[in-house]
């Protein structure tokens, strides 16, 4: 069955603030929504054209260093996929490369200013 909405959830839970994706999927997972898949992820490979190009709509949630939180469409570009690490835009041009699709597909940035071993979060 195809999910309305993908969120792939981007991270290592032991490397501080990286875990941001993760606790945003904790959060959403515990809303109980229907048709949401969720996907936890250390970071965005090739292999998840297909599930991005089968749902409706995908949230990539992400950790940033020194950035703002901030919720963006995005636009896919073209771009080597020769490696096991993609960018959400790469990924989006990957998708339309491979099944011809121009799927929405949002960036959300969780601010993140450390990223050292370590299960918590910082205080920002």
């Amino acid at each position: 069955m195809r999910p309305s909405t993908l969120i792939i959830a981007c991270g290592n839970s032991i490397r501080g603030d990286d875990r941001a994706g993760g606790l945003v999927a904790d959060c959403v997972e515990r809303a109980g929504l229907s048709e949401v898949e969720i996907l936890r992820v250390h970071q965005l490979t090739p292999e998840l054209a297909d599930r991005v190009a089968g749902a409706n709509r995908t949230v990539v949630v992400d950790a940033g260093v020194g950035k703002r939180s901030s919720f963006r469409r995005v636009v896919g570009q073209a771009g080597t996929a020769l490696t096991h690490y993609l960018t959400a835009e790469t990924l989006v041009g990957l998708v339309d490369r491979l099944y011809g699709a121009a799927p929405d597909v949002y960036l959300l940035t969780v601010p993140g200013c450390s990223f050292d071993l370590s299960e918590k979060m910082s205080d920002r």
